[in-house]
């Protein structure tokens, strides 16, 4: 699942980040942001469905699957 293994982009060089789910926002149905906590630093994340490919609806079934509480990777 494309969601839960996150990769964040930042100047075309690939940073890793995990922590557990915080907040999540539905900003639209092609774009979420993710609020992750891990020892007390948080960090924001944008997950764009243009960015990792696959279909709108595949997209948001996946999405429906991420809770708060989560601890992702």
């Amino acid at each position: 699942m494309y969601l839960l293994s996150i990769v964040i982009m930042r100047l075309s060089s690939p940073l890793r980040g995990e922590g557990r789910i915080k907040n999540y926002r539905d900003v639209s149905s092609k774009l979420i942001f993710y609020d992750l906590v891990q020892d007390g630093e948080k960090m924001q994340v944008v997950v764009n469905c243009a960015r990792v490919g696959g279909e709108k609806e595949e997209f948001r079934r996946i999405s429906m699957l991420t809770r708060i509480g989560d601890v992702v990777s």
